[in-house]
């Protein structure tokens, strides 16, 4: 199945990964916790120094201060210098954690119904993530662990693709995959205003953002873009796709 938007088809309904299906806030604090036990840090403090790096880490990247190619490693040596944690002992807790985190607590509430839904529609679906600290593969194990691999047909992530989100060199891959030719055949779902809405809009794909601050879907213009306040609101808001195009 198909879904017609005017002279448009919907077939593919992309999703960021962390703070969109998987809880960013739970991986870190597992991370926290294998720092602190290879290391003997106080826990609290590791947490507090790991998401002081992340913060400066982050708004770096928005910067365009790190090259495509070398983003997990050029960020991951930030993020040692801030915590004072050596970046071997940062691996290995973040390869450790992506086992060893429970997959309840990964998944963002209501993102496996959603995923499986969407699928259950007959669209195509994949996963297109930025990268930090760690590389996009320890990100898969966790998409597996948590049964969300079941439903996505495609994951491309920032260091496998070189690219980064906003660009929109990122959405062409996935609609290069799924030879998609109309950006408006793609639905990209995420978090972040800066990196997942405007790279959609931008691209000219229909952007679906979730945002806590609303009550209730707010639909812009004629589902050119749509906000959410949590994921599980998303399949109604493709069916209703059907409707209003």
């Amino acid at each position: 199945m198909m879904f017609k938007g005017g002279q448009d088809m919907i077939r593919v309904v992309c999703f960021d990964v962390w703070g969109t299906l998987l809880n960013i806030e739970a991986f870190y604090l597992e991370v926290a916790r294998h720092v602190s036990n290879m290391t003997e840090r106080e826990y609290s403090e590791v947490m507090e120094q790991l998401v002081r790096g992340y913060n400066k880490t982050k708004e770096m990247r928005r910067q365009g201060l790190f090259e495509e190619g070398k983003i997990v490693s050029q960020t991951l040596d930030v993020l040692s210098r801030e915590s004072g944690v050596n970046i071997e002992i940062l691996r290995r807790a973040m390869a450790r954690a992506s086992y060893t985190i429970d997959p309840q607590r990964a998944t963002i509430q209501g993102a496996l119904k959603a995923v499986r839904e969407i699928k259950g529609l007959g669209l195509n679906t994949a996963i297109l993530g930025n990268v930090l600290f760690w590389p996009g593969s320890f990100t898969r194990i966790i998409i597996e662990r948590t049964g969300i691999g079941d439903y996505i047909d495609a994951q491309f992530y920032a260091d496998e693709i070189g690219v980064s989100k906003p660009k929109r060199e990122a959405f062409l891959t996935v609609t290069e995959y799924f030879r998609v030719d109309n950006p408006k055949s793609l639905v990209h779902v995420g978090d972040s205003i800066y990196e997942d809405f405007s790279g959609a809009l931008g691209f000219r794909a229909i952007g679906v953002l979730i945002d806590k601050n609303v009550n209730r879907p707010i639909v812009l213009g004629e589902y050119e873009a749509c906000i959410i306040p949590e994921i599980s609101y998303l399949p109604s808001v493709i069916k209703n796709m059907t409707k209003n195009f």
